[in-house]
């Protein structure tokens, strides 16, 4: 089940839903585009159509596994050179204006495999678990900041970032989180934008959970629908884009 509605603060200021994804067997990936980037959104779903056919071509060749950390990366720099002046390397600021409006956007892959599940993001998101015998959901944050660790950092000059509020040296180059969920304790996984955050903590959290557990997709975008209506004069409930991906035992 794949679930991806526009957060209520970019419908009131015209922007883009910036998140994007697919779900394609027991594969399934989801981005996230950076609010302060202009075109984030462009990047991030051309990210996603060439990895989904990174993942078919591998499929066609039977190369497997089909999806590793070299695949996601090796994908993103491909977009980068497609997407950027990449050639100018940033002598009259062309290369970096075009990574920070079009590159920055978190990553997140999930996989399920025979016997566990395995979970890749670069920058920020959040990873939902459903222990074996237990009708409910755990979250788990990851990476969040307000400067998460996007791919793109990682083919810029470290001179040129500045945006870290803690100075260069703490800036976690070349890092991701990489994680492997055994299904003997977990039944079901998921993946999901930070604009999950909204709803976590809050009195409509059970229900929310309930309709993602039964895979009732469009009973929860309606559901989202709702919240966002009767929070309207506070600017809705799920301010920012919203996408989730649950794989899984049902």
């Amino acid at each position: 089940m794949l679930v991806n509605k526009m957060g209520s603060y970019h419908v009131e200021y015209g922007k883009n839903n910036q998140d994007y994804g697919f779900e394609y067997k027991n594969i399934g990936c989801i981005v996230d585009g950076c609010s302060d980037g202009k075109h984030s959104e462009v990047g991030a779903k051309l990210f996603v159509k060439k990895f989904l056919e990174k993942v078919l071509d591998n499929e066609e060749k039977e190369i497997y596994p089909l999806v590793t950390i070299d695949e996601v990366v090796s994908t993103f720099d491909l977009v980068a050179r497609l997407i950027t002046r990449f050639d100018e390397k940033g002598e009259d600021g062309n290369f970096l204006d075009d990574m920070k409006d079009y590159m920055c956007f978190s990553i997140m892959v999930l996989v399920e495999k025979e016997e566990e599940w395995m979970v890749i993001v670069f920058g920020d998101g959040f990873v939902f678990l459903q222990e074996n015998g237990n009708d409910d959901l755990k979250f788990e944050s990851i990476n969040h900041s307000s400067h998460p660790n996007y791919l793109a950092y990682h083919l810029i000059d470290r001179r040129f970032i500045k945006n870290h509020e803690k100075g260069m040296n703490h800036v976690r180059f070349y890092t991701h989180y990489l994680s492997f969920i055994s299904k003997e304790k977990f039944q079901s996984v998921g993946i999901a934008s930070d604009g999950i955050r909204y709803i976590i903590g809050t009195e409509h959290e059970q229900k929310f959970n309930n309709m993602v557990l039964k895979r009732n997709k469009w009973g929860l975008m309606r559901f989202i629908n709702i919240l966002n209506r009767k929070n309207d004069e506070r600017g809705g409930f799920f301010k920012d884009d919203i996408t989730l991906m649950l794989k899984g035992g049902k």
